[in-house]
This record gives structure tokens, sequence and C-alpha cells, in this order.
């Protein structure tokens, strides 16, 4: 198949995401398909390669909705002149003319998030534009793949055919970490700045409740007054930030989700954690971790941090030194097993749209 990826983000980006979206490209080539990057931005200071193709003439710092709408003409010219077999893109915010521009290809859509909860907290703007206009993109594509059930029901959409794919992680070539042998648990937040439902203040509230151990919180731009053992690392990236895995006894997902009003997330956070064997504390549903004793979930209500401190020790008690099951992480979690899926969606999708 000749694969068009249309996203706001670029394979070429440090974050979750940018890593997402190059793995699952690299995976399509492996296993015999052409994949083009066909990217809402220009490219100005943007990362030039042959498999990338920038499509804004010009960028309205701020408001790339509105650049995407200016753009209509390009993007539909730039996949109509690849004239790939299908079309996959990322959620976005619909803008008029988005229907046309993307009718190169039998359209794929994958939803991450239930962004009518996101915009409702971020931009009254948004959030009316998104109420309005929910359904018109998804009901004119021939797929709709979301990364749990709970999103997947949020779609409003009954043309498409659907399937549920989790993120995954490269598990197979993540080289899991030793179990350390600290004196104080150390225990580790990696996430991105300013998303409430991440919880930050709970894990501020826990290290106060636990000062036996130390709880280690990267995220670029974040510092917070706090007790001395919830310690701001800032940004980390590479071997910084694989040093730190090295050192971890437990780590943390996102504990306020319900901030979202959801309930079910798999986050590629929580998937690199345990791809370098880091038992795992979450605050959420995760479809792909039910039942496995190595991810002790919370609960997902304001008051779950503080009332599972007793539960959260004996989780270290259980897990401080031990190794995790590798083959059911690879199982459950590893991206090949999800692409394969995703791959075979698609075929499926074309052949749907004839």
């Amino acid at each position: 198949m000749k694969i068009a990826y249309l996203t706001f983000e670029s394979p070429a980006d440090k974050s979750g995401v940018g890593k997402k979206i190059r793995m699952q490209a690299d995976y399509w080539r492996t296993a015999g398909n052409e994949v083009r990057h066909f990217l809402l931005s220009r490219p100005a200071g943007r990362p030039q390669a042959e498999n990338i193709e920038y499509l804004f003439a010009d960028e309205v710092r701020g408001k790339p909705t509105l650049a995407a709408w200016r753009s209509n003409r390009q993007i539909r010219a730039a996949l109509k002149n690849w004239a790939p077999d299908v079309l996959y893109m990322r959620q976005v915010l619909w803008w008029p003319g988005v229907v046309r521009a993307c009718d190169a290809a039998p359209l794929v859509i994958e939803f991450n998030s239930i962004a009518l909860h996101e915009y409702r907290r971020q931009s009254m703007v948004k959030y009316g534009l998104e109420l309005v206009s929910r359904s018109f993109l998804p009901g004119r594509a021939q797929g709709i793949v979301s990364v749990t059930p709970e999103i997947d029901r949020s779609v409003k959409a009954s043309r498409p055919l659907r399937i549920v794919i989790g993120n995954g992680y490269d598990i197979v070539d993540t080289l899991p970490r030793r179990p350390p042998c600290n004196a104080r648990p150390q225990l580790l937040f990696v996430g991105s700045p300013d998303q409430a439902w991440h919880g930050l203040d709970k894990l501020r509230e826990l290290a106060s409740l636990m000062p036996d151990c130390d709880f280690n919180i990267v995220v670029p731009g974040f510092s917070s007054e706090g007790p001395g053992n919830f310690i701001c690392h800032g940004a980390l990236y590479g071997e910084a930030l694989a040093a730190l895995y090295q050192q971890t006894d437990a780590a943390f997902g996102t504990l306020a989700l319900h901030r979202k009003k959801m309930q079910e997330a798999t986050p590629l956070k929580t998937r690199e954690y345990l791809g370098h064997g880091i038992p795992t504390i979450i605050g959420y549903d995760d479809p792909d971790l039910a039942g496995a004793a190595y991810c002790l979930c919370i609960g997902n209500f304001e008051g779950n941090a503080r009332q599972s401190t007793t539960q959260i020790r004996h989780f270290l008690d259980e897990w401080r030194g031990r190794t995790i099951d590798r083959d059911d992480i690879i199982r459950r979690l590893d991206y090949r097993v999800k692409e394969s899926m995703r791959l075979a969606f698609f075929e499926r999708a074309i052949a749907y749209a004839v």
C-alpha cells in the first residue's frame, strides 16, 4: 500500500507522539508499504527528509487550524499528486474544506482522546466548533481507529468501519533496567506541562504523605514548592532520562483523568516505563493492562492518591528488586502487534471504499 500520513506533529519530534508516528511509519515500511508524511506546518526550521512534505504556504502563529483552512488547496493538491491507497490522519479539529482536502484516498482517522472534554477546558470557541462539527469528518471516513473503547463510543459516526487499538511501544528493542537496590524508594513521573489531568498536585501530596520515598518529576518547565523529596528535574530526554529510569523502583502514570471526564487511556509514557521494566501505578483503566500484576490502578477520583498510600507501599514492597514478565508486556504492548492489526484494518477500509 501507499500510505499517506497526515498530522500536525512531525515524526522527528522528541515527544511521545513524535516517537509513535515514527515507529508506526517504520513498521509499515518494514512490512513492504510506501509511507509519506504530510505535515500541517511550514518547512521553515523543520527537519527536511525525502519522505516528508510540508503543506502550509504560511502559518498563523498559535492558530494551526486557521492555517490549515487557508491551505486547503495545497493539502488537496499534494495528496492527489502522490495518489495514496489510504490516507491516515490523527484526529483534528474540523475546519471548512477539510473533507474535500482529504478526498484523495479512503480516509482512516485515529482518535486519541475525547476532544470535546479537552476543548471545554481550553477554549469555548474550539468547544463550540467541536460540538457542532464533531461528526462531519468521521462521518466521511472509511475507518475509525480508537485507542480505547470509551473513545470509540464517543465518535459520532455510523458509516465507517471501527477498531480499537491501544497505543504501542517498541518493547522488544528496549533494554529493561536491572531492578535497582535503593536505600530509599525512587518514584518517577514523566509528563507534559500544563496538563491538569496528570495530577501533579496529587504527586506532591503523596510526597508529603510518604517522606521515606523520593518523587522524581520530569515535566518541561515545571517547578513547584513542596517537600524536599518532591524533586523537579525539568525536561530530560535520551540518555539523561534513561539514566533516571535505571534508578527507578516504580513510576506513575496519569492520576487525574477524571478531570477530563474520562475513565480509560492507553498512554505512551506508561508503555515506555514498562518497556524499561518499571512497575507502574496509574489512576485510570487501561484495557491493555487489565489483570497485569505489575500495574497498580488506584482508581480514578479526586482523592485516589491520598487514599492509596498503604496500597502503594504494598505494591512497592512486592515489586522492588523484582523483574516483570517481559513476554507478557510484549504480548500486550509491543507496537509490532498493534501495527500488524492496523495494516490489516487499512486493507479492510480500502476494500470497504470500493
